[in-house]
């Protein structure tokens, strides 16, 4: 019996698919939804390329990408609880630090995921496909974690799988919707923070099917199945994995996770959360690197236009009442996760902002009229400026990227100097400090774009170590702290680097003073040193 799928308001009728069964059906969605719309393809072709062009032929390396690069194995994803990442490592790209090829895969199943999107929320007008699938495409807080080739190419995938969950269980009628679960589990096996973007994209399906008043029930039952077995399949693989691989949990997802924080201060939370979500729906400069003042003049007008569509729409008042919630509930989906994590919310973590964002455009969209020239050219505006903010984005890491070979090419030519010295072979690396820079406009320093190998976690010296292997200088290790507080009254006496004797050789050890300690190098040593005069205060 063919499949009835639900209209929004001036939509175009869905055509029956009784015909095409025996397809498969990333083939038949695709088919269907580009029959005789090519420019739609091309003009998501071409906006995936003005975003993340420079990116994807521009090879720099990212935080941890110094560790992939010199020597790393998939089961660490396992610890982490992300064993899809491990499949996809293992699978897929055995070695990530390359160019262009991680992200290109990351951005075919991302372009794939979006036409799948498309066809299961029963987008069918060539504008509405054009502009909902440019917003899940562009959004560029995905920029911050594109930039890692260690991770992108799962993303990609994830939002794949997203799109394919959702797809399956709109498009199957009876038990064969849990196959959504399948690749909704995978999904979570990439990274947890997906569970969001699920959401996101159901909420999205189940608005558009009510406003249409499809002529079935609810699927309520075969929803919490799919919700129940995804949440299955994703534990019962992680524990299969650990057990098979023998690998324990590193403790790096749970750390992100502070239920203390919410059951002390719950108002305390709520709060940072919403600060969070403010600065990226204003379009904030600290996100995005240049203010996108169009981006929250888009979202009132689709919350103006989405208001009256559902006003409009032939529902008892209390139905409309619910739906007239959604809009809201939409924005906050992609920060939730920041409920359990006292309040904080990494960009990196926003995997469910672009799938929002596209849901909010597909529900608030006018369906015809002077309206709907206004808030399609506005969503032209946002986009030029997703490409300006991503590309400016990737531009940060890029330069400091730069900045620290700099830095690292000085480095390598004074501790040589200083081994010629002390006709010494030091096998291992302190680092005091960090490098006192001076602020460059055209390097963004947030969270994880425009990081230095130099300052993250404060000064590591293992992974300063590790970026040096990387440009072919020698094999230090990192100093092991039982022996670190030997160093801490020669470092004191050194002068900052670059001056002359800021690097020390000393038997077997290079110590490199950057400058005073930092509060992680401290916490790192004190605990172990607690008498030292810089663990006192």
């Amino acid at each position: 019996m063919p499949v009835t799928a639900p209209k929004w308001p001036g939509r175009v009728e869905y055509m029956s698919e009784a015909s095409g069964q025996q397809r498969g059906l990333l083939s038949r969605e695709l088919r269907a939804l580009f029959a005789g719309r090519p420019t739609v393809l091309v003009g998501l072709f071409a906006l995936l390329v003005l975003v993340y062009g420079f990116q994807l032929f521009n090879f720099n390396l990212s935080i941890d990408e110094e560790i992939h690069a010199n020597a790393f194995h998939p089961t660490p994803w396992v610890s982490q609880w992300r064993w899809g990442m491990a499949v996809l490592n293992r699978v897929l790209l055995p070695f990530t630090v390359v160019p262009v090829v991680p992200l290109a895969l990351g951005l075919g199943f991302h372009m794939l995921g979006v036409l799948v999107l498309l066809r299961a929320w029963d987008v069918v007008d060539p504008t509405e496909q054009f502009l909902i699938g440019a917003v899940a495409l562009a959004t560029p807080t995905l920029a911050y974690l594109y930039v890692f080739d260690t991770i992108n190419y799962g993303v990609g995938v994830g939002l794949f799988m997203t799109a394919a969950s959702i797809a399956l269980f709109a498009r199957h009628e009876g038990s064969k919707r849990y196959l959504a679960a399948l690749p909704a589990a995978f999904a979570l096996a990439i990274y947890q923070t997906f569970a969001l973007a699920l959401v996101a994209v159901y909420l999205v399906w189940a608005v558009r099917r009510a406003a249409s008043k499809h002529p079935e029930g609810f699927p309520l039952a075969p929803l919490a199945g799919v919700v129940a077995a995804s949440g299955a399949i994703y534990a019962a693989g992680q524990v299969i994995f650990m057990a098979v691989l023998d690998e324990g949990s590193s403790g790096y997802v749970e750390g992100f996770f502070d239920l203390e924080a919410l059951r002390e201060r719950p108002g305390a939370v709520v709060m940072s959360v919403i600060r969070t979500a403010w600065v990226v729906y204003r379009g904030e400069p600290s996100v995005y690197a240049h203010r996108l003042w169009a981006l929250p003049i888009l979202l009132t007008m689709l919350l103006v236009s989405f208001s009256w569509i559902v006003i409009r729409t032939p529902h008892r008042r209390a139905s409309r009442i619910a739906l007239l919630l959604v809009f809201p509930l939409m924005v906050a989906v992609p920060f939730a996760g920041g409920l359990l994590s006292g309040g904080h919310v990494a960009l990196r973590f926003l995997v469910a902002l672009p799938f929002a964002l596209a849901g909010l455009v597909a529900l608030g969209l006018p369906p015809r009229g002077p309206a709907r020239t206004i808030v399609a050219t506005t969503a032209g505006l946002v986009l030029l400026q997703f490409a300006v903010a991503a590309n400016s984005l990737f531009g940060s890491s890029s330069l400091a990227f730069e900045q620290d070979r700099v830095t690292a090419t000085r480095l390598i030519h004074e501790i040589e100097l200083a081994v010629g010295v002390a006709g010494a072979d030091p096998q291992f690396l302190e680092v005091v400090g960090i490098p006192d820079r001076a602020g460059a406009r055209l390097i963004h320093r947030f969270e994880t774009i425009g990081a230095s190998f130099f300052e993250w976690d404060g000064g590591n010296a293992w992974r300063i170590g590790l970026f040096l292997q990387t440009l072919g200088y020698g094999d230090l290790a990192g100093l092991p702290v039982e022996r670190r507080g030997e160093f801490v009254a020669v470092s004191t006496a050194m002068p900052d680097f670059p001056a002359p004797g800021s690097v020390l050789v000393a038997g077997d050890v290079v110590v490199v003073r950057f400058g005073p300690y930092t509060a992680g190098q401290l916490a790192s040593l004190c605990p172990h040193y607690p008498e030292l005069s810089a663990c006192s205060g």
